[in-house]
C-alpha cells in the first residue's frame, strides 16, 4: 500500500478498513512521493493499491488504474479529510500575531478568488504545482477548475476540529502517537471565528 500509514492517507484508509472489519495486520504501508506512484503501481508493480486526492485520480486513471469500487461504493470518496494543516510555532505566534492574522487573511482572499474566478486560480495554482516539481506533475487546469465547481474537490477554510481529532485518535491505536492530544494541545483557536465567518461566507458550513 503506497501511503504513510501515519499519514492523512494512511490513517483515512486504515479508518475505512476498520469500519469493513478487515484486518489491516498484514499489510504493508510505504510512503513514495507523489510524483514515482504511478511508476510502483504501473510499471514496477511494486504496490499493489494507492491511496491519493482526488485530484490526483485523473493523473493514474490515464496511466490505467482504476478506482476500488467498493471505495465509490461505500461513498469513503465523499468523506471529507483535512488534508492539509496550518502548522506554526506557539512561541512565534504569540509575538507576531498580526503577521499570523495578515497571512490568514491572505489565505481567505485565496479561497475567495478559487470560489469566484475558479479558472483563473485553477491555472495560477497548476502552474506552481508544475514548477515546483519540475514538470513531474501536470494538473489540468480546466480539469481542476470543473472539479471545483462540481464539488469533487471540496476546499475549507475551516474544518470542525472533531475530524481531525478522530484522525489523532486513529493514530495513537497504530502506534504513531505516544499519548493521546486534547484539543487545546493540537489547536490555537485565536482565529477561529475569522476563520468560521470566512467559510461561511465563501464555501458554507462544513462539518
Amino acid at each position: 500500500m503506497a501511503a504513510k500509514a501515519s499519514g492523512i492517507n494512511g490513517l483515512v484508509f486504515q479508518m475505512a478498513m476498520q469500519k469493513e472489519n478487515i484486518d489491516i495486520s498484514k499489510m504493508q504501508f510505504a510512503e513514495i512521493e507523489k510524483s514515482y506512484q504511478i511508476i510502483a503501481l504501473m510499471e514496477k508493480k511494486v504496490v499493489d493499491a494507492v491511496v491519493v486526492a482526488e485530484q490526483d485520480v485523473e493523473m493514474l486513471s490515464k496511466a490505467g488504474a482504476i478506482i476500488l469500487p467498493e471505495w465509490e461504493s461505500k461513498r469513503y470518496s465523499q468523506d471529507s479529510q483535512p488534508r492539509n494543516q496550518l502548522a506554526i510555532n506557539k512561541n512565534f505566534l504569540d509575538q507576531n500575531e498580526d503577521i499570523a492574522r495578515d497571512f490568514l487573511e491572505a489565505y481567505v482572499d485565496a479561497n475567495r478568488l478559487i470560489s469566484e474566478n475558479p479558472q483563473e486560480a485553477a491555472k495560477i495554482l497548476t502552474s506552481s504545482i508544475k514548477k515546483q516539481t519540475n514538470g513531474a506533475i501536470d494538473h489540468s487546469p480546466e480539469k481542476l477548475s470543473q472539479q471545483w465547481r462540481d464539488k469533487e474537490i471540496v476546499n475549507t477554510i475551516w474544518q470542525d476540529p472533531a475530524i481531525t481529532m478522530e484522525l489523532i485518535k486513529k493514530a495513537k491505536e497504530i502506534g504513531a502517537l505516544e499519548k493521546d492530544l486534547a484539543l487545546d494541545e493540537v489547536y490555537d483557536l485565536r482565529f477561529k471565528d475569522m476563520l468560521q465567518a470566512a467559510q461561511n461566507e465563501i464555501y458554507g458550513q462544513t462539518r
